[in-house]
């Protein structure tokens, strides 16, 4: 990389845009970056460059705030998209249900205009739905749906199991918090009913709170228990950790595990801007967001820059290499990254068990993706409706696009 690369942040002030840049600056990986911040809140963002800013070498990297979406987004190489703008109206575009929908389809018509050639990288919930949508509209195929939950269940199984992580294989397909594994051993076991014996008799034992992964992230411990419970019941393991929200009544609920659920706070943040933080802690405590994400993002961002040929669990274009998914679709598989192009690895074709659990879903992103690129509002009812044991019918056609009280609960798009 001997020219500069720019990397547009949309949510400049958040805590894993500023986790992301604290990540890539420690390794020292990618050089000659420019992370151009904008987003609501110049004291948030502020916050994330004095932070930066503990680290000393930047390996010729910069940062800077920008007053406009404009300014930022212009000869960008890699959009990140990390804003919080609600359900609402943005620029003429409904959200219709989406988080941040209609924000993501504003900036997404700048990017065709300003940089077109970009790596979009979307990090809304779900992130999948925005960025096809910016496909079916705009034309933008180079985009990324950040979702780390696999990387999550590798690392909790690696915990339990003492099995580095390299050596446990779990190559699946699906949607955001919802991916099933066709392939799938732990070291050399490959037997479900083994694993789950396995996994069952060392979940329990005391010394395993001691574990970094779990001084980290408690509530997992906790969580993978629905995991292993479908994996025994049906030979096939699921992400996230604690199942799905359409899976209900599973052996753990998110409430049993979600109290002992904590992300860094801004408080967290500030905090770290203290001296007596260690570098190595302040990372511990910004890579903790989003279960991870800062970490997950950042090894994203460095194989597109390096092309290492390192794979990861991503969402993106389908493009034919699932037989079962629309090819416009973003699904979440196994990925590299050569020549500026998306490498999709794995199976074409899905086990039966696999393509039930995912196809009702894959036809209602399709018309959900649908009918935000064309704000068509007849298309999103049908999308809440395929799935109609979700959704109650009078919520579904009384929906009005825009408003955050009519869209929650009863649309779980993620």
């Amino acid at each position: 990389m001997l020219r500069e690369i720019k990397i547009a942040m949309i949510g400049g002030g958040g805590k894993n845009i500023g986790g992301t840049i604290l990540y890539l600056l420690n390794s020292g990986r990618v050089q000659n970056i420019e992370f151009a911040l904008f987003g609501r809140t110049y004291k948030n963002m502020e916050r994330n460059i004095a932070l930066a800013n503990r680290i000393k070498n930047h390996n010729g990297c910069s940062i800077k705030v920008y007053d406009t979406l404009e300014s930022a987004l212009e000869g960008a190489d890699i959009v990140m998209h990390c804003a919080t703008a609600g359900y609402g109206e943005y620029g003429g575009y409904r959200s219709y249900g989406v988080p941040q929908g209609g924000h993501v389809m504003y900036v997404g018509e700048k990017i065709s205009k300003l940089c077109p050639d970009a790596w979009v990288l979307g990090a809304t919930n779900p992130p999948e739905v925005p960025l096809t949508a910016l496909l079916k509209r705009f034309g933008i195929e180079k985009s990324i749906g950040l979702c780390n939950a696999p990387m999550i269940v590798k690392n909790t199984l690696s915990a339990i199991s003492g099995t580095d992580e390299k050596n446990i294989l779990m190559r699946g397909i699906g949607l955001n918090h919802d991916v099933w594994y066709y392939d799938f051993r732990i070291g050399e076991e490959t037997e479900p009913e083994k694993i789950v014996d396995m996994l069952n008799q060392r979940i329990d034992q005391p010394s395993l709170s001691d574990h970094p992964w779990f001084r980290l992230f408690p509530e997992w411990r906790i969580a993978i228990k629905n995991n292993i419970a479908l994996l025994k019941e049906t030979g096939y393991l699921l992400s996230p950790a604690g199942g799905t929200r359409r899976l209900k009544g599973l052996p753990v609920s998110s409430k049993e595990y979600g109290a002992i659920m904590k992300r860094p706070s801004k408080e967290d943040f500030e905090n770290c801007l203290n001296e007596d933080v260690s570098i190595e802690d302040m990372l511990r405590i910004t890579g903790r967001c989003g279960g991870g994400v800062p970490v997950y993002t950042g090894r994203i961002i460095e194989s597109i820059l390096l092309e290492d040929d390192v794979q990861h669990s991503a969402l993106v274009p389908n493009k034919g290499a699932y037989e079962d998914a629309p090819d416009s679709l973003h699904i979440q598989a196994d990925v590299s990254f050569e020549k500026g192009k998306i490498v999709i690895h794995g199976a074409k074709k899905l086990p039966d068990f696999i393509k039930g659990m995912l196809t009702a879903r894959f036809i209602q992103n399709d018309l959900l993706t649908s009918a935000l690129a064309y704000q068509d509002d007849l298309l999103l009812k049908k999308a809440i409706m395929v799935m109609p044991e979700r959704y109650e019918f009078e919520q579904a056609i009384t929906f009005e696009s825009g408003s955050e009280k009519s869209v929650e609960p009863f649309i779980p798009f993620n």
